[in-house]
């Protein structure tokens, strides 16, 4: 028998391994409470971007609903103006971005044989500078090398001959029928109409309801002091707006500036770039260079040599630097 010192002494035989499984189970807890979190955002998409989208729109149009009920009107007609001002905006903006898609998807096809005949162009020069690497020597494989071209072109051969006695059998499907024709034209245009009227619905909720969203949010946070928690979101709020606001504007000259320059260079369809310049900077970091890769492709397309696709580099390089310069002061 142990006496109670010894007892004291000895630990509790489960106790490290209760410990270690503990510690176990705390490594994975972020992990599942990030799948889950990963599972809900994707699964809930179709809902949750529509949301947030109007979480921002509302943010943004947010001051001008101030500066309209500055000037006597009530809060529905200044909510009501605002949305119609955006949806103006935003339709006007979708209606320059189709009509200069479709102009330039007829030249498209052109466009990409240019480009594929330039980087042929480019490989067959880079090969010619640096094929040393790659040529063959007397020895070390070459054989082999022999064998394995002389079996592909075999089987291209046979390839052919069997392509040639095959009987060519087009199948063709029946006509559409009038009600078939017009699911074809409906059915893809419902989804963006739908997810536009959650956007604007949702966004004249949250101007409407803005003080009481506000009110149930501190009720939410369980805060004791209620006049200090009342301002701090007022100001968060307002700063926020105005920060989105601002970098709408920036957003929109940056749109604007490249519009102008990208007309001037002669680039086909230069709306629709100066349009997904400017959306696309909304996105941190990489927005401008995705923005940058579509007409720099198009002015390697109309431009025979590299000069036009150097310069639509430099315009996109020039006016981001410039405009992230003065945004940080």
């Amino acid at each position: 028998m142990l006496n109670l010192s010894e007892r004291q002494a000895r630990p509790f035989p489960l106790r490290g391994h209760y410990q270690a499984s503990h510690r176990g189970w705390d490594m994975l807890v972020p992990w599942l409470v990030g799948t889950i979190v990963a599972c809900w955002l994707y699964f809930g998409r179709s809902i949750l971007i529509p949301i947030i989208l109007a979480i921002l729109l509302s943010f943004l149009l947010a001051p001008v609903v101030a500066i309209i009920r500055r000037s006597g009107l009530p809060r529905t007609p200044s909510v009501i103006f605002a949305v119609l001002i955006a949806l103006c905006g935003i339709g006007v903006t979708g209606a320059v971005i189709v009509s200069q898609a479709s102009t330039l998807s007829q030249d498209a096809p052109a466009y990409a044989e240019r480009i594929a005949e330039k980087a042929a162009r480019v490989r067959a020069d880079v090969q010619g500078k640096f094929g040393f690497l790659t040529r063959e020597t007397p020895s070390g494989g070459s054989g082999h090398r022999a064998a394995e071209r002389a079996r592909q072109q075999g089987e291209r051969d046979l390839s052919a001959r069997t392509d040639a006695e095959v009987i060519p059998v087009e199948v063709r499907d029946p006509p559409l029928t009038a009600f078939q024709e017009i699911q074809t034209i409906v059915v893809p245009a419902l989804a963006p109409l739908e997810t536009v009227l959650i956007v604007v619905i949702v966004t004249i909720f949250v101007l409407f309801q803005k003080d009481d969203l506000r009110d149930r949010l501190i009720r939410l946070m369980g805060s004791s002091d209620l006049h200090r928690s009342t301002i701090a979101l007022d100001d968060g709020a307002t700063r926020l707006s105005r920060y989105f606001l601002s970098q709408f504007f920036v957003n929109c000259g940056f749109g604007i500036i490249i519009w102008c320059g990208l007309f001037v260079l002669g680039i086909p369809s230069p709306g629709l770039w100066g349009i997904l310049a400017a959306l696309l900077r909304f996105v941190p970091y990489v927005g401008s260079i995705v923005a940058a890769a579509g007409p720099i492709a198009i002015a390697a397309a109309v431009d025979p040599g590299w000069s036009l696709a150097t310069y639509v580099a430099l315009l996109f390089l020039i006016v981001d630097r410039s405009l992230a310069m003065h945004s940080s002061r």
